[in-house]
């Protein structure tokens, strides 16, 4: 079976430094393919790169992206500073465009990275797998940004981050920071990346939602602690669940998976603390 890395790799590129066009002289980072002649990657990947370019004039080093043995220039970027993002056009690539979903969020689950390493060791895209998403950002209930618990090796920005497991692969969004040892990464979500293309004119890339299953291990761990709780999952209809328990604990929690939903699970206990 080919599994999720094989299939993803088909839509991620090597980011790369050039001097004269057909040696590396660096690897940069990882992007992203999203149509057939664009490639998405974070801006700080390349920014170092491109402000050497102007000095003292003439360009002294190119960025490209690496297949196999050839290198492909790029004929124009577009980047916003601030949002960590950048835009990179080509006459062509040689790559399958990546599909990239929205989720309503990923705290609680679990995340696979992929991207390229630092220094280059070849055209081999390398893994980091079970990441723990910890924290999620949203705005008007739409996830822009999510944290997770581990780090991904240096030229992972600009990779895709993909929730883990069989199948075929569902990326939600994009390596943004983190650091082989540092405790916690980073992810820019689909959301944000929507709005950069569109903010640039960009059309036909579509990111489409797609609905999450509630978190088995939060469900369990509400109902062994038989309190009366609400637990939000995540975006998966209008569903309401009512459970009794006879726990101790009769605290009124509410527990926060980390996804922006309208799903409920009530657990309503039978009993009250024993003073």
């Amino acid at each position: 079976m080919i599994d999720m890395q094989q299939k993803i790799a088909d839509s991620v590129l090597a980011v790369v430094g050039t001097y004269d066009g057909a040696k590396i002289a660096e690897l940069l980072g990882t992007g992203i393919v999203i149509a057939e002649n664009l490639l998405i990657t974070c801006d700080h990947v390349v920014r170092r790169t491109m402000t050497r370019q102007y000095i003292g004039g003439a360009p002294r080093e190119f960025v490209a992206v690496h297949r196999g043995d050839r290198l492909f220039l790029h004929d124009r970027l577009e980047d916003s500073e601030s949002q960590d993002l950048l835009l990179l056009r080509f006459s062509s690539l040689p790559a399958a465009p990546a599909r990239i979903f929205r989720v309503p969020g990923l705290a609680g689950r679990k995340v696979d990275a992929f991207g390229f390493s630092y220094p280059w060791n070849g055209p081999e895209l390398n893994t980091v797998r079970g990441l723990t998403g910890k924290h999620d950002q949203h705005f008007e209930e739409r996830l822009q940004y999510s944290q997770f618990d581990g780090g991904a090796p240096r030229g992972f920005s600009g990779g895709p981050v993909a929730l883990a497991g069989e199948g075929e692969p569902r990326i939600v969004g994009m390596l943004q920071l983190g650091g082989e040892d540092a405790a916690t990464s980073r992810m820019i979500a689909a959301d944000r990346i929507a709005g950069f293309l569109e903010a640039r004119g960009v059309p036909g890339v579509e990111f489409p939602a797609m609905n999450l299953p509630p978190i088995a291990e939060a469900v369990a761990a509400a109902t062994a602690r038989g309190a009366e709780q609400i637990v939000r999952l995540g975006s998966v209809g209008d569903m309401k669940l009512d459970a009794t328990n006879d726990g101790d604990r009769g605290a009124n929690q509410v527990v926060d998976v980390g996804t922006a939903g309208n799903a409920e699970i009530r657990l309503s206990n039978c009993s009250r603390t024993r003073r």
